[in-house]
């Protein structure tokens, strides 16, 4: 199984109150444009996070968002034929609920497995991951099948343990 490529990215907490969002205390949809829009206005998602977040929230994964009630993000167009979806975890995410990611984890790969011809496409999932020792976050970048989803839960809990 090939894991997930890390890398350093902004403090998700410093940059939501540039942004005035809401800071997730559970997993959320992670914009797409966090880090480069200058209003939380124009914060857009990918139309498949925002698919699977309706099915995520018939899980016990407890979404959380970085909108204020009412408010919603904006679906990005996207014209590339790989699924691509990305979502916040923040660091105490493992100590209240240990089964968190694997139940993202298996509800994405479900998803997916439902889907129509599918279970043999290439998907991409980044996991924006609060470390729980420094508040800094890392960007886990995922490319491959549906199998490979299973064996990221050790690498996010290493990280977010970090």
């Amino acid at each position: 199984m090939m894991p997930a490529v890390e890398s350093i990215f902004v403090c998700v907490r410093d940059r939501a109150g540039e942004l005035g969002c809401h800071l997730p205390d559970r997993i959320a949809v992670m914009p797409d444009n966090f880090c480069t829009t200058t209003s939380r206005e124009n914060l857009l998602a990918r139309a498949e996070g925002l698919a699977l977040r309706h099915r995520l929230e018939d899980t016990d994964s407890q979404l959380d968002s970085f909108f204020r009630v009412g408010e919603r993000t904006i679906p990005a167009n996207d014209s590339t034929h790989t699924w691509e979806a990305s979502f916040f975890v923040p660091a105490e995410i493992s100590a209240r609920n240990p089964r968190a990611i694997p139940i993202l984890l298996n509800t994405i790969a479900s998803y997916l497995n439902d889907l129509k011809g599918s279970t043999n496409r290439q998907i991409s999932l980044i996991l924006v991951v609060e470390r729980g020792s420094d508040g800094t976050c890392r960007k886990l970048t995922y490319r491959g099948g549906i199998a490979g989803l299973s064996g990221l839960a050790a690498q996010v809990e290493a990280v977010a343990q970090g």
